[in-house]
């Protein structure tokens, strides 16, 4: 849509709006307020969607979501006070995630600063911690300047949150709107140099070592290098583990691509590229004796601050993925042999992950009630299609699901990321359907995140936004009450228990559609009944525990 002329007289509020359309924003995601109301009216003068939400929580995963599944940031519009302190937890869910979302907050009027005006507080000092980069836009005619600063900083070098505040004399004050300045319009992420001497010596230990393995992460979804590590494990045959956005980087049927035995296979490796994620605690902080002391260890990150956390790397490359694999790719000797397909260190990999596949699925195929947990996945792997988007959002449950989904392709499976937070599901669901109508939304909903966020369904229902719900619900907390029964008892565990409830009721009463069901065979039927339905859809399913997940501790 084209953007209108700009009138004589012009406010902040407008001008942001304008901006945001510079930019190519197309939907922005709030929950009303008198702060950012002058917002409201540039964006429809501008053709952005207002999309509005129950909560500025909720609201502000959307535009996490919205990154999430366009590459592009999101934007979350907060009303002052409490509706800025309400988006702390998505800003900090985006920036430990490197989820680019560019946030901003209504302030009380600048000229009343420290009277104690309506919802004043401190917000650029709030959110210091939990974005790259918080700003306040000094005067109306310079806020089109400070939108497109805040596209640079959210994509610049690691994507993350950032955080714009607007006092409400800024917003609302009309000026002379001739030759105002929107800034410069960022057309395309940018692409962080890699240094070439290192590049080659990762590609000449790449081609020597004899038990390689590799670690892709999230920071290849980012860098939009799917493409680029599928050829590199092409070329070496490479074994490769994914986590975070970086699952679906490789497509589930390819032969590099392993999801069991990845402990064991770092344990054997001689070597190991981690590219594009962080040694935490989803892969054991790269420490010994996870990853043993004389592990040679390459590692691709856009922060060059990560390259030496928790272990030196014998290979430090600091810049933008794709371009360190292109370079990696180009860089190999002539002579370099991809790994013997039949040799020992792939069919020892590959009867690892042959072994784990099996088991889940003997575990996918019984029947009781209430269901397994994997079983629950399964059928929802079964049913969706392979373009579906699926968003796990819970503890124990989503854990367990996960494992029976193999994304067909980079960013169709979402989770809220290492913070672990709960909430995001309606949000994250929200901007998949808009960005992408013509895909399928699924929800693999843990009983007790549902508590955080689900009157969203309502929002999805008042602007016809459908998903497909799958609740997983044993009425507990058990990712929690199952290490506190481990730890003390089952006679000292308190505040891990919910009450038995059928939530398909609470989507139902909203206005959407939904049901229960009361035995295995029911939940495939259910869940294509969802996805023909034109509206939210929450099928409510009770679990059994998963002996799996026994012995492990959210700690």
């Amino acid at each position: 849509m084209g953007i209108p002329a700009m009138t004589d007289l012009l406010s902040g509020g407008k001008l942001i709006a304008r901006a945001l359309a510079a930019e190519g924003v197309t939907h922005v995601f709030t929950l009303c307020g008198g702060h950012i109301m002058e917002i409201y009216e540039g964006c429809l003068d501008h053709g952005l969607r207002v999309v509005d939400l129950r909560h500025e929580q909720s609201a502000g995963f959307a535009a996490e979501g919205w990154a999430r599944v366009t590459r592009r940031p999101g934007v979350a519009l907060l009303t002052a006070g409490p509706g800025v302190t309400n988006g702390l937890t998505c800003m900090a869910n985006a920036m430990q995630s490197n989820t680019p979302m560019v946030v901003i907050g209504g302030q009380a009027p600048h000229a009343l600063r420290d009277r104690g005006g309506l919802q004043e507080s401190d917000h650029i000092a709030m959110v210091g911690p939990v974005t790259k980069w918080a700003r306040r836009v000094p005067e109306a005619a310079r806020a089109g300047e400070y939108v497109a600063a805040a596209f640079r900083e959210a994509l610049a070098g690691v994507p993350g949150p950032v955080f714009l505040e607007v006092p409400l004399d800024t917003m609302m004050t009309p000026f002379e709107a001739t030759n105002t300045p929107d800034g410069d319009p960022l057309s395309d992420r940018p692409r962080t140099g890699v240094d070439p001497a290192k590049i080659e010596e990762a590609a000449a230990k790449l081609a020597a070592a004899e038990r390689p393995v590799v670690v892709a992460g999230s920071q290849v979804f980012w860098c939009d290098a799917a493409g680029r590590l599928r050829d590199l494990c092409d070329r070496l045959n490479l074994p490769a583990f994914l986590n975070g956005q970086g699952r679906g980087c490789l497509p589930p049927d390819h032969p590099s691509y392993l999801t069991g035995g990845r402990a064991r296979a770092i344990a054997e490796a001689d070597l190991a590229l981690v590219i594009g994620t962080p040694l935490d605690f989803r892969i054991g902080y790269g420490l010994a004796p996870a990853w043993p002391q004389d592990l040679e260890l390459i590692r691709v990150d856009l922060d060059p601050t990560e390259i030496g956390r928790n272990r030196a790397a014998g290979v430090g490359i600091a810049g933008d993925v794709g371009l360190a694999l292109e370079g990696m790719l180009a860089a190999l000797p002539t002579d370099a042999m991809p790994l013997d397909e039949s040799g020992e260190w792939l069919g020892r990999l590959r009867a690892a992950d042959a072994a784990k596949r099996s088991k889940l699925d003997e575990l996918a195929g019984r029947g009781e009630f209430p269901m397994h947990p994997i079983r629950v996945g399964a059928e929802i792997a079964r049913a969706i299609p392979d373009d579906a988007f699926v968003i796990g959002d819970g503890g124990d449950f989503v854990a367990s699901v996960a494992g029976m989904i193999r994304p067909s392709r980079a960013g169709r499976w979402l989770d809220a990321g290492p913070l672990g937070t709960l909430g995001v599901g309606p949000g994250y669901a929200m901007a998949a359907k808009l960005a992408h109508p013509e895909a399928a939304v699924v929800i693999a909903w843990g009983d007790g995140s549902v508590g955080f966020n689900g009157f969203d369904i309502e929002s999805c229902v008042r602007q016809g936004i459908p998903f497909v719900a799958v609740v997983g619900n044993d009425a507990a907390w058990s990712q929690i009450r199952r290490g506190q029964v481990q730890m003390y008892g089952e006679e000292r565990a308190v505040a891990t228990g919910l009450a038995p409830t059928d939530y398909s009721l609470i989507s139902r009463a909203m206005g959407g559609g939904g049901e229960a069901i009361e035995s295995a065979g029911e939940l495939g039927p259910a869940i294509r009944r969802g996805l023909e339905a034109d509206c939210p859809y929450v099928i409510n399913v009770p679990i059994g525990a998963n002996e799996l997940r026994a012995g492990s501790l959210s700690v």
